[in-house]
């Protein structure tokens, strides 16, 4: 049932990416060893969803926003900077916890903490991605690709991940 109401919202969001689906999180768990802590929460009378990953590392439990992609609150209402403020202290209650949360690039969340207890830590990016378009994939996968890179791409199909070329509409 959540996994049907996750995927639908997510669909219907133009702020959404690939690293926001219930299909990612499946990808985290069978090669990473995440577990799918992914929730709908209520606050302020709203339902918003919060697509999460956790995984024990050194003893602890950490709570991630989607590892290796993008966090999002996703929300069939508006949301707010007060609405974002109150579901972050639901999600880490009294706890001293680091909450890593990767924006998508362009992301115009209404995120403001001043006042609070949160603090917003800012970061640049030290990477991009970048592949030709005016070439094709045998071009890409032969040249851009290391061998070590291919190699992990292969195991991951023996494994189940499908891996198709994207169709714009």
């Amino acid at each position: 049932m959540k996994t049907k109401k996750w995927e639908e919202l997510i669909l219907k969001s133009d702020d959404a990416y690939f690293f926001h689906s219930p299909f990612w999180a499946k990808i985290m768990e069978k090669t990473y060893g995440f577990r799918d802590s992914t929730k709908f929460f209520e606050v302020n009378g709203k339902e918003i969803l919060v697509p999460m990953m956790k995984r024990k590392q050194y003893g602890f439990n950490f709570l991630h926003s989607m590892p290796f992609g993008y966090g999002g609150f996703f929300s069939e209402s508006s949301i707010n900077s007060g609405d974002i403020k109150s579901l972050i202290n639901e999600i880490i209650g009294c706890k001293n916890l680091i909450f890593n949360f990767t924006l998508p690039p362009f992301s115009d969340l209404p995120l403001d903490f001043r006042n609070s207890s949160i603090i917003e830590l800012k970061d640049s990016w030290d990477n991009i991605h970048i592949l030709p378009v005016d070439k094709d994939f045998e071009y890409i996968w032969n040249n851009k690709f290391k061998k070590k890179t291919r190699g992990a791409i292969r195991k991951a199909e023996k494994n189940n991940l499908y891996i198709r070329k994207g169709e714009s509409s």
